[in-house]
């Protein structure tokens, strides 16, 4: 919701489906995107962009995805959104 915010055309969409043996969710955003330099970091821990931010969020996501065989993509572009994509196997 942050990265919409301000916009008049700001979007946030959640989509769940079965791909193959694995369950995704997808969720999508219309807002400022992740910086080019920022995002090779953004799973680091510690590493944050924002007031007040503890840089935690997305590692702990991912550590936990990884061990329960499943994963997490962030695509980005600066001015077009971020694609969140977390897959877990179905079994």
């Amino acid at each position: 919701m942050q990265a919409v915010e301000g916009r008049t055309d700001g979007r946030v969409s959640v989509v769940a489906r079965v791909a193959g043996e694995t369950i995704e969710v997808v969720i999508a955003d219309n807002g400022v995107g992740i910086a080019p330099d920022a995002l090779p970091r953004v799973m680091e821990p510690f590493y944050t962009t924002k007031p007040g931010g503890v840089g935690l969020g997305l590692w702990i996501s991912q550590t936990l995805l990884e061990q329960h065989g499943g994963r997490l993509e962030l695509p980005s572009a600066p001015g077009a959104g971020t694609r969140v994509t977390i897959g877990l196997p179905l079994a």
